[in-house]
């Protein structure tokens, strides 16, 4: 596989002037998505892989390289990356994940010829017993040569990134709590549920932000979360989505839980987390 050239725009770029581009983009990390959830990962490695998938690409280009298996050590290396805790369970990674790939891949093409898939039919011990582990092998090997690659791509850093995850928990409990009601005796009850909601969307739409390049490339953290738990509370009609600007023109509610914040680095990013939200209704309903 050959190296982008300089002159290419950034993936970011790509992701935004090309339709194309950005259905390979969607359609691999939602396969990264689908190993990861197959494969009991957690949210942060998930994530995880998709910043490596993105990384691949920022040295590779795209359309000369196989999607199944740059998705694949993705999520390999976000998995030893992220949760290798148990040497003894590293020698089976890669096997697990070639299994749990054929099973997608094989229910995914009777899907799409309209057959019912059997348990049978995407076994993938049977798949191995049929041609005496050939294909499987190659599997494996593929994901290996594409996992080389991908420890190129990133330069052999394996820091683990910084997850969204904690700002998300802080931020949410500081723009939802609410003194006056607790005088007020609402229910502690219904301030969590509310709360568990509201966490529960902010991270779900973080996850989102992360399946195009526009936002994780681009921006840290926590002006990822910031825009998350932002689209959040206007999707739940949470007053402070609602606040106007103080002085410095920067929201009134950032200048209460970030107030160190880049405003103009923030504000391209929910102009692009707006935009990649749009895209994946566009795409999951197309």
């Amino acid at each position: 596989m050959d190296d982008t050239s300089d002159s290419r725009p950034e993936i970011w770029q790509l992701s935004s002037i090309s339709s194309g581009y950005r259905e390979l983009f969607l359609g691999t990390s939602k396969l990264a998505m689908v190993l990861c959830t197959n494969l009991h990962l957690s949210p942060g490695t998930t994530i995880t892989a998709f910043y490596y998938i993105y990384k691949f690409w920022s040295k590779f280009d795209a359309l000369e390289t196989d999607r199944r298996f740059i998705a694949s050590a993705a999520v390999l290396l976000a998995w030893k990356v992220r949760e290798d805790v148990e040497p003894s369970r590293s020698s089976r990674k890669l096997s697990e994940l070639s299994r749990f790939l054929y099973r997608i891949l094989k229910a995914n093409t009777l899907a799409q010829n309209s057959n019912n898939a059997s348990s049978l039919d995407i076994s993938s011990s049977l798949w191995i017993y049929k041609d005496s582990g050939k294909e499987y092998s190659n599997y494996m090997e593929q994901i290996k040569t594409y996992e080389f690659a991908l420890l190129r791509a990133i330069n052999f850093e394996l820091t683990p990134i910084e997850l969204p995850f904690n700002h998300i928990e802080r931020l949410t409990r500081l723009l939802l709590y609410s003194p006056m009601a607790k005088e007020e005796g609402e229910d502690e009850d219904r301030e969590y549920q509310s709360l568990k909601m509201f966490r529960l969307l902010s991270m779900s739409i973080c996850m989102d932000l992360y399946r195009l390049p526009n936002v994780c490339m681009q921006y840290n953290a926590l002006e990822i979360s910031l825009c998350s738990v932002w689209f959040a509370g206007i999707f739940l009609s949470l007053p402070f989505a609602y606040e106007g600007v103080d002085k410095s023109s920067k929201m009134l509610w950032i200048s209460k839980v970030a107030p160190n914040i880049n405003q103009n680095n923030l504000s391209r990013c929910m102009n692009e987390s707006g935009k990649i939200l749009l895209w994946l209704v566009d795409s999951d309903s197309s």
